[in-house]
């Protein structure tokens, strides 16, 4: 998953792709923090304060993340990252709401931190009820405490990307969640930073420094 969300955050381009195009946010550098170790299992840091302090440490002020524990209620691991943001106000997790909408609604979001942003799934150019529906898959508020979440959506259904795999070739691959959509959201945030950090609010022309 972490190489199809994080092509979309910058590029899918190569000389074996069927395609070629600029992801959300093209060039941008990335910083992995691995939690996959094997067999489809994810293992979580200890404290999510050891896992974005690595990020920002490194220069990443935008989390994306295609992942989430299992429950819809506000928890422990909500409390961590609703706290480590409170905090670090120049940092931001990009969380996808999950994909139960078809067998939990309301109350289907499995990611409910306060302070994360939080991505539902929208159907793409002739895909189910037509562009901007939200999919029917997406996970949908409010919350179980009657908080809104999901906060945004994004593109999600059908996207192509980066196809991973063990056969270590550059091809891409079509793709539904709201893991698809959580990567696009993420990249449009880089983007929004950037145009604060170079100076461009309030005129729109760059300040000199």
């Amino acid at each position: 998953a972490g190489s199809r969300c994080t092509s979309k955050d910058c590029s899918i381009s190569t000389e074996w792709s069927r395609i070629e195009a600029d992801g959300i946010a093209p060039d941008a550098k990335l910083a992995i923090y691995d939690i996959h170790k094997g067999n489809d299992r994810l293992v979580f840091p200890d404290t999510a304060k050891k896992m974005f302090s690595r990020g920002l440490n490194a220069g990443a002020f935008i989390h994306s993340a295609s992942w989430g524990s299992s429950g819809n209620f506000y928890k422990g691991e909500d409390i961590e990252w609703d706290k480590y943001m409170w905090k670090n106000k120049n940092y931001l997790a990009v969380q996808a709401a999950g994909n139960l909408g078809l067998s939990e609604k309301p109350g289907s979001v499995i990611n409910v931190a306060k302070n994360s942003l939080i991505v539902c799934a929208t159907n793409s150019y002739g895909v189910g009820m037509g562009r901007n529906y939200v999919a029917a898959f997406s996970s949908r508020g409010p919350t179980m405490d009657g908080r809104i979440k999901p906060d945004i959506c994004a593109p999600g259904n059908r996207i192509n990307s980066a196809k991973n795999g063990i056969d270590r070739s550059c091809a891409n691959r079509y793709l539904s969640g709201t893991s698809m959509a959580t990567p696009g959201v993420a990249g449009a945030a880089l983007l929004f930073r950037q145009y604060f950090m170079d100076g461009f609010f309030s005129s729109g022309v760059k300040m000199k420094k």
